[in-house]
């Protein structure tokens, strides 16, 4: 039986802590349930399980966010942390669980020993690639309505930037015709569909700068459309419609 099946066929696994230098993290299950809901300005996910019964739990840090999975789909959480402490550190279709969605924690080393400084970096950046990778294939999504936004509001950059053009939304490199309310409309659908892909750099980005250089992390980010250094600016102001 390989792994996937056996991760389908039993309803909860409880894994081993991962031991980090001299400590160990929390020890991780594995659930196959339904996704209710997220809210990731909140950091709350809602799920039920095979029996009906519904479950709160947090966001953990290592989660940017919930990646293309949707309510009412089939899905694997990593769950971490004692009573009143659960949260949810990795999610992922069952349907396709060789795709995760988001960071875990580093795997232990060969022998069950800690893993190496070197094997751990590699893990990091492994992770944050996957993430930054995932989160541009979201991002794709925006670039079809900034497509349709420079069409219909003569929407263009002052100046050049890096990453994608509609990141000038955010720094306001931006010029556009707002005179009419499907304009204005077609501005506020970006921004909306823009803030979990920028949340998510960012929670991705707090997490990497503790073990990658700066210009690791920039690779990265070229990569993948996603080099650019407004991640932290607040999103702006919705227009009226």
């Amino acid at each position: 039986m390989n792994r996937t099946a056996f991760l389908l066929g039993s309803g909860l696994l409880l894994l081993g802590a991962f031991a980090s230098g001299q400590e160990a993290a929390d020890p991780a299950t594995y659930s196959n349930v339904t996704l209710v809901s997220a809210d990731p300005a909140r950091r709350i996910v809602v799920v039920r399980d095979s029996k009906g019964r519904r479950q709160t739990l947090q966001m953990d840090d290592l989660l940017a966010g919930i990646g293309s999975v949707k309510p009412g789909d089939h899905v694997i959480v990593t769950v971490r942390g004692g009573p009143g402490q659960r949260r949810i550190s990795a999610i992922s279709r069952t349907s396709d669980p060789a795709a995760p969605v988001l960071v875990t924690s580093p795997p232990r080393g060969s022998a069950g020993r800690p893993p190496t400084i070197a094997s751990n970096r590699a893990s990091v950046k492994d992770a944050f690639a996957q993430q930054v990778a995932t989160l541009s294939g979201e991002a794709r999504s925006v670039d079809s309505m900034w497509a349709s936004f420079v069409t219909a509001c003569n929407a263009r950059p002052t100046s050049a930037g890096a990453g994608r053009d509609w990141f000038g939304l955010w720094d306001g490199r931006v010029q556009a015709d707002y005179s009419g309310s499907q304009c204005r409309d077609q501005f506020n659908q970006i921004i909306a569909a823009g803030e979990p892909i920028v949340r998510g750099m960012v929670a991705a980005e707090a997490v990497a700068d503790k073990t990658l250089t700066a210009g690791e992390i920039r690779d990265i980010r070229k990569l993948n459309l996603m080099d650019w250094d407004g991640w932290t600016l607040p999103a702006p102001q919705k227009r009226e419609p």
